[in-house]
């Protein structure tokens, strides 16, 4: 590619970059995503309790996850902790910005 350089007026001319020479890319020659693109909130999650249970060994549950663009999904996963209305699940998943999402206990069951 090339490119035209910038002049001043008086000085010497200085070459630019291409933006496309800015732009990151993978090594297949892909450009890599932003770390934040395609994330997505998660419209069924609540803030953390102030008072839990943990688990002493993680309980392999079936949680049901509503994303913001994606919609509804059941997810294979494992609870961590809980409450009497909240459970702790682990969330695996380049979409969400945690590693673990408090959801309601109606919206996980047992395996």
């Amino acid at each position: 590619m090339r490119t035209q350089p910038l002049t001043n007026g008086d000085g010497p001319a200085s070459p630019t970059v291409p933006a496309a020479d800015l732009i990151k890319l993978d090594w297949n020659g892909q450009r890599e995503p932003a770390w934040y693109e395609g994330h997505q909130r998660i419209l069924n999650a609540h803030d953390v309790p102030k008072r839990f249970t943990r688990a002493r060994v993680p309980i392999p549950v079936r949680a049901r996850i509503q994303w913001e663009t994606d919609g509804v999904e059941l997810i294979d996963t494992v609870a961590t902790a809980w409450t009497h209305s909240l459970v702790l699940v682990l969330l695996d998943d380049a979409r969400a910005r945690v590693r673990g999402t408090w959801v309601d206990v109606g919206e996980v069951v047992r395996r």
